[in-house]
């Protein structure tokens, strides 16, 4: 189950190839209205719910089912694995901004600067507390390339200096995978990284490859959950 973004739909995902299995694209319940969600604990359980009546409808009973996201969908999907231990097998974050800036939109998310003081315990206390009881093994897979400061000046991105430093930096991969590394421990079991940045890795210049590290990620996360 791969929940949406930020921008609070799913398309994305329909850019993916045949990653043998099914998947679930899961889009914001208020999206229609132009809502966004309440909180990432209450898209979490709501997910979650949704989760639970097609495993119940479709699987044996007992079964479980791996949950992922891109960005914000990233967030969530640890939320609810961490939530509902009972159904999650295990999570697979594609490209989430390091904790203290993954609750941000993506609309939103050029226009805040991630500077390296911010990522402390104190930024990052909500995501302990999120993934306090988390159980399932995580995969994390990285875009290695950063946003061009000169597209973005001709771009609906703000200024270069407005612009979020983790997206702008070389080092986002890095930054990435010592932030989650460090929230989550043992947990997180493997780091990818891919080509494209942010938001080119579902586009059709890099989707042949996301779609090859999705399955992959799955593979090893339901060989772990056996």
């Amino acid at each position: 189950m791969l929940i949406h973004d930020g921008g609070g739909t799913a398309l994305a995902y329909r850019l993916l190839g045949d990653v043998g299995r099914t998947v679930l694209g899961v889009h914001s319940p208020g999206l229609r209205e132009g809502k966004g969600i309440v909180s990432i604990r209450h898209a979490a359980d709501q997910y979650a719910h949704f989760a639970r009546q097609w495993l119940d409808q479709h699987t044996p009973r007992g079964s479980r089912l791996l949950v992922g996201g891109w960005s914000l969908g990233g967030t969530i999907a640890i939320a609810l694995a961490a939530s509902h231990t009972d159904i999650v097998a295990g999570v697979v974050l594609l490209d989430p901004p390091p904790p203290g800036t993954a609750a941000m939109k993506s609309d939103e998310a050029e226009q805040l600067i991630l500077s390296r003081t911010k990522l402390s315990t104190q930024i990052w206390g909500g995501h302990r507390d999120l993934v306090a009881n988390l159980r399932a093994p995580v995969y994390l897979v990285s875009a290695t390339e950063p946003l061009n400061r000169q597209e973005a000046k001709g771009t609906t991105l703000p200024r270069p200096g407005s612009c979020s430093e983790w997206m702008l930096s070389p080092q986002r991969a890095n930054l990435a995978e010592k932030a989650w590394s460090d929230l989550l421990g043992k947990l997180l079991v493997h780091t990818e990284r891919i080509p494209g940045d942010h938001f080119t890795i579902f586009t059709h210049a890099h989707a042949a490859n996301t779609t090859r590290v999705v399955q992959q990620a799955a593979g090893a996360l339901e060989a772990i959950a056996v």
